[in-house]
This record gives C-alpha cells, structure tokens and sequence, in this order.
C-alpha cells in the first residue's frame, strides 16, 4: 500500500467514568493495532527519523529557519499558530507549511475533523506519515499526551479557545497542573505540539499578521501565489522575538512550494558630480 492515512475514528466512548489510566491503554492499544499497517514500532511508537537525535530540531520552512535561534524548532517545544489578518486568513496555510517542512517527520492531526488531506499532500505532507483523529473525545490533552511518545509533531486545536471552525472540544481548558505534565511528556517524548489558536507560556507563537495573493493583473488572471507575514514571539523565540518574515507559497500544477520572498536589492544611491550638485541646488 503505497498510502496510506491512519484514520481513528474515534479513540474514547462517551462513557466519562473510565479512569485516566485506562484511556491511555485503549489509544495504546488501537496505536499498536494499527503497528502492521503504518510500521508502529511494538512498544507503540511510530518509526521515527533514524537520523534525531536528543539536541536535534524540527526543521522549519525558511525564512523562518534563518530568524529561530535553533535554526528550527526544538524537539518537545509548543508552539502557537495563530492570525490576526483579517477573518484568521492563514492560520491553516501555515500550519501545513510547518507540518510539510520535514517530509520524514510522522504526524498526528487531533480534533480536526474539516483537516484537508488533499491540501495537506499538495504541501508535501507525506501522507503515509500522517494520523488523523478528527474525534478525540472529551479529553484533548490526554490524546495529546498519549500520542507525545509515538510522533514527531503533534497538530491540535486549542484547548483555551474550545473551538476553531466546526472543530468543538469538549474540554475543561487548560489547568496548570495539566499543563506541565503534558510539556514534560513532550520533553521526554520529543514530540513538538503546533497548536491552532492560544497556548498560555507557549515556547514559540507564530502570529501570520497579513496575507496577499498575486496572480490577478488587470482585469484578468487568476489567484496563484500567496504570501503570509509572520511574527515570530514567545518566550523562547530569543534573538528572533519580535521578528517577521515573508513566507511565499507558490502554487503549481499539482503542489504547493514554500519558499522565502525574494526582495528586490535597493537601487544604488549614485552621487552627482560637483557641477551637477551645484545645478540642482
């Protein structure tokens, strides 16, 4: 089978009385009966690059790369997609050019049951790498945290906001408590988490502040390419906080390339000669 879309329908019951401990074993158990199929390794982790290492990063499309301190993002971070272009425009584009950004990487995509897989290949996503669980049940972050040890990135909706489109999680937010042993679970698992919309303390926060389309000349044409402004925040972003940078997404005939913007070099100021000068004075 040359691809193949791991879809989990749906991880939990709608029986709130199972204990924590139990639901972790239940998505284990469907992770691993799914191992002969997707290549899940028998302790229920996904064949990971052979390549990472402990210190190793998430490689990241450029410009970005060129502004983070890591030159990626590090392995166990979370990290903010958000918009605050007009409607949220972008928000999408953007996480699938970060989740397209490393072909090798596995990943899991929770509680978005509206997620384009065609869109997402059209990117690069290697579709055979990728998990789709549209309906997490009632607890996002023990999902989350389960699947922390099985993947290299983990894209999720946001527990703060509770929705994003038709997504609607049934959660009880973001306790602190929760909070850090789900960050300490993507420490020692090494999985980074992108999530659409808030994440309180997040390590980085990717905010696309305005998006434009080429293409349509006038009065003819058709929209191609796309470009998104990015701001670079949160408090791990260092040297790179405050930064923003132009991500182009070029459109062919059956793909999606993302590419830095080149800008045209500033034209060279030439000085007059003295008589010259003179003149114009």
């Amino acid at each position: 089978m040359s691809v193949l879309v791991l879809i989990i329908e749906r991880v939990f019951g709608d029986d709130g009385r199972l204990e924590r401990s139990a639901v972790v074993a239940d998505l284990r158990r469907k992770l691993d009966a799914a191992g002969g199929a997707v290549g899940v390794r028998s302790a229920g982790r996904f064949a990971r690059a052979e390549s990472r290492t402990a210190d190793a990063v998430l490689a990241m499309p450029a410009p970005l790369a060129d502004v983070l301190p890591a030159g990626g993002v590090p392995h166990g971070y979370v990290v903010s997609v958000a918009s605050s272009a007009l409607g949220g425009s972008g928000a999408t584009s953007l996480l699938l050019a970060l989740m397209s950004a490393q072909p090798e990487a596995w990943v899991a995509v929770v509680g978005m049951p509206d997620f384009g897989a065609l869109a997402a290949a059209e990117m690069g996503v290697d579709l055979s790498r990728l998990g789709l669980i549209p309906d997490p049940g009632p607890d996002l972050l023990q999902v989350i945290s389960a699947l922390a040890d099985g993947v290299d990135v983990i894209a999720a909706v946001s527990p703060v906001e509770g929705a994003v489109g038709r997504a609607v999680i049934r959660s009880m937010g973001l306790p602190p408590a929760r909070q850090r042993v789900l960050t300490g679970r993507l420490r020692q698992g090494g999985a980074v988490l992108l999530v659409v919309g808030r994440w309180p303390g997040a390590d980085l926060v990717f905010t696309v502040r305005e998006v434009r389309w080429s293409g349509i000349g006038q009065g003819y044409g058709r929209l191609r390419d796309r470009e998104l402004d990015v701001r670079v925040a949160g408090r791990r972003a260092g040297g790179a906080l405050g930064a923003t940078v132009t991500l182009r997404l070029r459109a062919g005939r059956n793909s999606v390339m993302v590419e830095a913007l080149e800008t045209a070099a500033p034209p060279l100021a030439i000085p007059l000669p003295a008589v010259a000068q003179a003149d114009a004075s």
